[in-house]
């Protein structure tokens, strides 16, 4: 298929309403169709929205510095389906993303009293995009705040990470939901004591080790107007592009998570966290102006 064909086709498909719209035993079943896609990878699961963009990326670098093959999905995508699928760090490839979209369309054919929406289409194709590049590890951003999440297709995770900043106590149900999906450890920035309670008692339900990030350890060194240098658990010289305390927070949850992955018995050396952290871009600058009450 050519690019412009693999757009219209995956373009077609009716984008669901609601989030309840999804199905996930249609994306399942499309799944399955496709090979068992996302068996052998470990699995690391953030919601959707800034933080956990920026801290996705993050991972994703510091990850990659290591030297293993690491798959991003996100949860926009716009007209583009291919921006849903990052490998490395880069978009998918057109020729990746066309033979994806081939094997999606065959096996729709295959399937014609099915009629898969575009959000449960697009997931299988970047999970199958990230199979074609053999993959060690795919990092999700939640696809939804319902019981649409299409990430939990691939529970258990290997790790959940929260996102530093929460807003209403609601908003932490989602993670919740993926922390009992049996995730082996979260990490959590520093949360208001009711957000802290709920992600608390759900690591507990399931067993998973929970740990929190350190502010007292944070201290900046250096800023300017495009990085910062600061130091955190008793390492100092990490670097991240950008002056903003958002991101920064943001670059304490990866290194947190970059030592739960060490903890697992994975080569990651410290080089390769302050050399991600330091090479990665694109993450946006974003700060709370105020806030009411």
């Amino acid at each position: 298929m050519k690019y412009v064909n693999s757009l219209k086709y995956m373009n077609g498909f009716a984008a669901a309403e609601k989030p309840s719209d999804i199905s996930l035993r249609r994306a399942s079943e499309l799944c399955c169709l496709l090979g068992r896609l996302h068996i052998g990878n470990k699995i690391i699961y953030l919601p959707a929205g800034g933080i956990g963009y920026a801290t996705a990326v993050m991972l994703e670098c510091v990850i990659k510095q290591a030297g293993y093959r690491v798959g991003r999905i996100t949860s926009s995508f716009g007209a583009d389906s291919r921006s849903a699928v990052y490998i490395g760090g880069e978009r998918a490839s057109i020729d990746d993303y066309n033979r994806a979209v081939a094997e999606i369309k065959a096996a729709v054919l295959g399937s014609p009293e099915q009629c898969f929406c575009k959000e449960e289409a697009i997931f299988a194709m970047s999970l199958l995009v990230c199979k074609m590049n053999s993959c060690d590890y795919l990092i999700l951003q939640g696809m939804s705040d319902g019981e649409g999440d299409l990430a939990s297709l691939c529970a258990p995770y290997d790790l959940v990470i929260a996102p530093t900043v929460c807003g209403q106590d609601g908003s932490a149900k989602p993670l919740c939901d993926a922390i009992k999906r049996d995730a082996r450890e979260v990490i959590s920035g520093n949360q208001r004591k009711s957000v802290y309670d709920l992600i608390t008692a759900a690591c507990f339900s399931c067993g998973a080790r929970l740990t929190f990030t350190s502010k007292s350890s944070f201290d900046t060194e250096a800023l300017s107007s495009i990085e910062r240098v600061f130091s955190y658990g008793g390492r100092s010289g990490y670097r991240v592009k950008s002056p903003s305390d958002a991101i920064a927070e943001c670059a304490m949850l990866t290194i947190e998570s970059a030592l739960a992955i060490r903890r697992r018995g994975v080569k990651l050396p410290w080089t390769s966290i302050s050399a991600g952290l330091a090479s990665a871009v694109g993450m946006c600058c974003f700060e709370t102006v105020s806030a009411s009450p």
